[in-house]
């Protein structure tokens, strides 16, 4: 690595200095818990529980300097670190219960973290150099899923047990082995205890976090980390290898996150119960975000103050309320008001991350003159039937619990077609969309329950309802592009889990007991007759999908997600085109709602986590967003997984596994496959016809030749009456075949 200076761009206007920044947020937060405590009538906050506060703040702050780290690095947002610190954590409590002292968990954990990190890096991210930011992003999300899945084997290969099938008396096998500092150091303050675990947490964390800053300010390597932010290309001419640049960016955030699984679990009592029941890490890699945001991505010092103040107004919260979950709104508002507030005019880099998912390419429909061909045709009666064949005769052959998956599969290819409409076609990228499925479940379950509302009455209402909480979340969509948007609605589906969908709070909407319904003279009450109905449902929401797709706002729509300027020459609102887009794709994932929550009998708060939001948007990926069928391919995969792959390995295939295949072998996904069988029919059967079709047959030089190999042609097809015209043989002369030729 080259000892050349890079020069850093300016800020195109000037900014508050950091200390200023810091000192307003941290003080503010300070005073902001006191006058909650105050107005409350609740005791004010001692200086012992500020201290601790204080403490938890810095270690949450590490997360938080991870991800602006990356994104400084290459602008992109890293969505693996919370997963890979839960994978740390449960590789620490594994050697903790397998007797391993502290000193040499401690340094074990930190390795693991910066090893992941540094192969997800390496082994994933560098394939996707030359890709949008975006494709990238999803590759860190998939990463981090894999890590996960694969700490999951540590419990199972060594304790027997399955934590992802477990039960209560399953969880007793885990040893209960608390990894603490080995000192016995404690002490009382203002009621407040006081141990070693504090002291180490406070020193560590600080120690870490001064040595980033140092590392990004005086030295070559760090000079080179910021310069990348702004002109990777003239980092690269400088002669610094953007590949080991890159490697030690993501194993310092690596490191960072062990060491943060490291030091706040001790504070916590954790264990690997704890550990193994705890998810994807998406809480604490939320307010990572929201301390990022508010440090506008860029600033170390100001998202370490950040992380500081987040926690001080989590903890004042809960010191007023009781309860930690209000805290989760309070950080959802936050980082949808830091984000409108600081908006401005994104630089060609972040112009670039946030374009869309470039997979999503639209898939060709079959040509015009292929289609009408009695063997197209007849091949089509063939798929239909044996679709409508294996539908109808699947619950038949399966047992009362497969059919249960699979109506369950079937209503989430409902949620898949919703992210379709949305993300595929309308470019707006959503994390939350099992949000907008809860409230379609927790509206149409009260209407129900409550006020003894008709099911399809109570399905309309509650879709409507969802169509305008999915509008109100797309608000922030028309200052906020891409990525960000993505950090909101995952936000959002951690507010909706943790606050709104508690039957303490919200009784009415979370409905311990739906019934069946019946419509027209049929009773759904059994499974069989359901999985009809939800594939019913799935059928209507296809067909009705197919035909937006077709009209003037579906063209609008991926018009706009293609070139906003363009569409905005010919005089069309991208507001209402937004705002169009989130309402009808939160529609659709309301009738979802209102399925799952009848299919299931009620409404389980459980099953609406915000780890459910990025299963499903996995799940199109998979499947490829570019397409309706394509996403329900990925719902049938997922299906699949879910009937014969059990246990961890069925989750890495299912999830992260399954996407990074995606991604790297197969872009247009699982759907692309099966239209890529589709057309490789079709270029025999216009090879046999000898009709030269471009989009089938660009490649094709000779179908004289051609047509002799087809496996598809039985016999010599007649001579057509017509030849191709003079300017064609002219251009083409390899072409030497008789009949028409189609673009």
């Amino acid at each position: 690595m080259t000892d050349t200076a890079i020069p850093v761009r300016k800020a195109e206007r000037k900014e508050w200095p950091a200390w200023l920044v810091s000192a307003a947020l941290i003080g503010g937060s300070i005073a902001l818990a006191q006058f909650l405590t105050l107005f409350n009538g609740v005791s004010i906050i001692h200086v012992a529980p500020l201290v601790t506060t204080l403490i938890n703040g810095l270690v949450s702050a590490l997360l938080a300097v991870a991800v602006v780290i990356i994104y400084r690095g290459n602008k992109l947002l890293t969505f693996a670190h919370g997963a890979i610190a839960s994978a740390a954590g449960l590789v620490m409590f594994t050697l903790a219960g397998e007797g391993w002292s502290y000193w040499a968990i401690a340094p074990a954990t930190i390795a693991v973290a910066a090893v992941a990190s540094a192969l997800l890096e390496a082994g994933v991210l560098r394939r996707f150099a030359n890709s949008p930011r975006l494709v990238a992003t999803i590759a860190t999300l998939a990463g981090g899923q894999v890590f996960l899945a694969a700490a999951y084997f540590l419990p199972q290969w060594r304790f027997d047990v399955n934590i992802l099938n477990a039960d209560l008396d399953d969880f007793t096998k885990l040893p209960n082995t608390p990894v603490h500092f080995p000192n016995g150091w404690r002490r009382l303050w203002d009621g407040q205890a006081f141990t070693a675990d504090h002291v180490v947490a406070f020193g560590a964390a600080l120690l870490a976090l001064c040595a980033v800053g140092a590392f990004l300010r005086f030295t070559t390597a760090g000079t080179a980390i910021r310069g990348a932010s702004e002109n990777s290309e003239r980092v690269a001419l400088l002669g610094i290898s953007m590949g080991s640049l890159g490697t030690v960016v993501w194993v310092i955030a690596g490191a960072l996150a062990g060491l943060f699984v490291l030091l706040n679990e001790p504070l916590h009592n954790g264990t690997l119960v704890s550990a193994a029941v705890g998810g994807s890490g998406v809480s604490a890699l939320l307010r990572g975000f929201a301390a990022a945001v508010l440090a506008k991505m860029e600033r170390v010092s100001v998202a370490v103050s950040a992380a500081i103040a987040i926690a001080f107004l989590d903890f004042s919260i809960f010191w007023v309320t009781n309860r930690a979950a209000a805290s989760d709104v309070v950080l959802f508002v936050g980082i949808c008001a830091a984000l409108l507030i600081q908006r401005r005019k994104l630089s060609r880099v972040e112009e670039a991350a946030s374009t869309t998912w470039s997979s999503a390419e639209e898939i060709r429909p079959v040509p015009a003159v292929l289609s009408g061909l009695a063997s197209v045709q007849s091949a089509k009666r063939w798929v239909f039937t044996a679709l409508a064949v294996a539908i109808v005769g699947f619950p038949f052959a399966m047992s009362p619990s497969q059919i249960v998956t699979a109506t369950t599969y079937g209503i989430f290819a409902i949620v898949a077609v919703s992210l379709v409409v949305l993300t595929g076609w309308g470019g707006q990228i959503s994390l939350g969309q099992f949000a907008l499925v809860a409230v379609g479940a927790s509206v149409s379950g009260m209407l129900r329950v409550t006020y003894h509302v008709p099911f399809p009455i109570a399905m309309l209402l509650a879709a409507l309802i969802a169509a305008g909480v999915a509008v109100l979340l797309g608000l922030p969509a028309l200052r906020i592009r891409g990525l960000y948007l993505a950090v909101t609605t995952l936000a959002f589906a951690l507010v909706m889990s943790s606050y709104v969908l508690v039957a303490e709070r919200f009784p009415k909407l979370v409905a311990p007991k739906i019934g069946r319904p019946s419509l027209l003279f049929l009773d759904f009450k059994d499974d069989r007759s359901f999985f009809y109905l939800c594939i019913g449902f799935l059928i209507l929401t296809i067909v009705g999908a197919q035909g937006l797709r077709r009209t003037r706002t579906g063209r609008v729509l991926i018009a706009a997600r293609d070139n906003e300027a363009a569409v905005q020459s010919f005089g069309i609102s991208l507001v209402r085109t937004r705002l169009a887009t989130f309402a009808l794709a939160g529609f659709i994932a309301g009738i979802a709602g209102t399925l799952l929550a009848t299919q299931q009998q009620a409404v389980r708060p459980e099953q609406y986590g915000a780890a459910q939001s990025i299963t499903m948007f996995l799940m199109a990926i998979i499947g490829g967003l570019g397409s309706v069928a394509g996403v329900v391919t990925g719902a049938v995969y997922l299906g699949a997984c879910a009937l014969f792959l059990k246990g961890p390995i069925g989750a890495l295939v299912a999830s992260g596994g399954g996407v990074l295949i995606v991604l790297i072998a197969i872009p247009s996904g699982l759907g692309g496959v099966v239209y890529a069988a589709r057309d490789a029919f079709l270029r025999r059967i216009a090879i046999r016809e000898k009709i030269f079709v471009r989009s089938l047959l660009g490649d094709v030089r000779d179908l004289d030749s051609e047509r002799s190999r087809a496996q598809l042609a039985p016999k010599p097809a007649p001579e057509p009456k017509y030849e191709i015209d003079s300017h064609i043989r002219e251009a083409g002369k390899s072409q030497r075949s008789k009949g028409w030729v189609y673009g």
